[in-house]
């Protein structure tokens, strides 16, 4: 069995002193890939570096709408030349925070904007963030037409919306928050979604899970996530591995091994 972590920021400090041991642990667990997107552009060369030292760690590029505070005009075609030297897979984390407090929807429009040209440009998907603003995301996306589509991740729009944007080839990312009792919403999205619209995440360290609230999310806690997120869309565990594992490779154009895994 083969698990895909296709968003999990690992290059915060507060997984970076044992990271080596967290990952030893996941592939045990059969957690093959782990897909590390990058926020802000001073951020970008130290997750390069990380990623450089793992063979199963997967780099992806943006300017996330959280740090505005953070980007530049130039910073857009500093994108594209930082995601063509490290050969990412993925433009992101990007997309449109509304939820925020004094969030400038201009702005963070006009720059989602540029960075949709860029995967439109080097012909990547892209990994969303989506808070408060999924209909005017799904605006965008009509708009830039991107062929390989990506994923939405820690989905918390409506059912309608989900269906949208699998619509336009998105998928849909479902972690820690599916597995809270309270999240009668998203179970229910998850429970009407077919597998062939799903992935799975950490969003490590971010979106802990019931059984680990109180300690920064890791990628250790993947299996147990989707033993869980596998209850709730009552679905066996192997199905809903080899579903998201299979959305995984074929949204990305990767073929994920695990070396402690007999394939």
């Amino acid at each position: 069995m083969k698990l895909v972590d296709t968003h999990c920021h690992l290059d915060d400090p507060s997984l970076r002193n044992d990271l080596d041991s967290r990952l030893a642990k996941a592939r045990t667990d059969g957690v093959c890939a782990y897909i590390v997107p990058a926020i802000y552009q001073e951020q970008w060369q130290e997750q390069a570096e990380i990623v450089a030292m793992h063979p199963d760690l997967y780099s992806a590029y943006g300017l996330h709408p959280c740090y505005m505070q953070k980007h530049r005009n130039a910073h857009v075609a500093a994108l594209e030349e930082k995601l063509v030297e490290e050969g990412a897979i993925a433009v992101g984390e990007i997309g449109l925070d509304f939820y925020l407090e004094h969030h400038d929807p201009h702005a963070q429009q006009e720059i989602f904007e540029a960075q949709l040209g860029v995967a439109a440009n080097l012909n990547l998907p892209v990994l969303l963030h989506a808070r408060k603003s999924h209909d005017i995301l799904l605006k965008y996306l009509r708009k830039s037409k991107l062929q390989r589509g990506g994923i939405v991740h820690a989905f918390s729009g409506s059912l309608a919306q989900a269906e949208r944007l699998i619509d336009l080839g998105y998928l849909i990312g479902f972690g820690g928050g599916a597995t809270y009792d309270r999240a009668q919403k998203l179970h229910s999205i998850l429970k009407a979604l077919p597998l062939s619209a799903i992935v799975l995440e950490t969003d490590a360290p971010d979106i802990p899970p019931s059984f680990a609230r109180d300690v920064p999310n890791t990628p250790e806690h993947l299996l147990a996530m989707a033993k869980i997120i596998a209850e709730r869309k009552d679905v066996s565990l192997e199905d809903l591995a080899s579903a998201t594992t299979a959305n995984a490779e074929r949204l990305f154009g990767l073929k994920f091994n695990n070396a402690n895994l007999a394939d």
